[in-house]
């Protein structure tokens, strides 16, 4: 399966809103769904802020599973953006444990040393 993440970040009135597309490929036709919308706060227009952001759209989508948002990191094939902070998520060590205690202090797992993305490529462009 082919995953891709295209970033979608439109400013209106002071509102940071942060988009991300999911295109699957599953051999025969491309399937592209919109993850769900979140808005963020001046204070986490960094890469930290923005990939907790992406991890938050996963953990909706996929269910409040540590497995299930790993195995689904693990899977993205390519992440395109413009080349603003974002290009930075690539790179990000695995921070799902971290964030799954965010959600439940009680949580505890071992920390998996690697990157959150460790089959993506980086893909630039102009307009996304």
């Amino acid at each position: 399966m082919f995953t891709l993440f295209r970033w979608r970040e439109p400013q209106w009135r002071g509102a940071e809103l942060f988009a991300a597309t999911l295109e699957l490929f599953d051999g025969e036709t491309f399937i592209q769904k919109l993850l769900l919308v979140v808005s963020l706060s001046k204070t986490q227009l960094n890469e930290i802020g923005k990939c907790l952001a992406l991890l938050w759209q996963v953990f909706l989508v996929m269910g409040p599973h540590t497995f299930w948002s790993r195995h689904f990191c693990k899977r993205v094939r390519a992440i395109t953006t413009d080349m603003g902070v974002e290009r930075l998520v690539v790179d990000m060590p695995d921070c799902v444990s971290e964030f799954m205690q965010l959600h439940d202090p009680e949580f505890i797992e071992l920390v998996v040393d690697g990157y959150l993305f460790p089959r993506a490529l980086q893909m630039p462009v102009l307009k996304h």
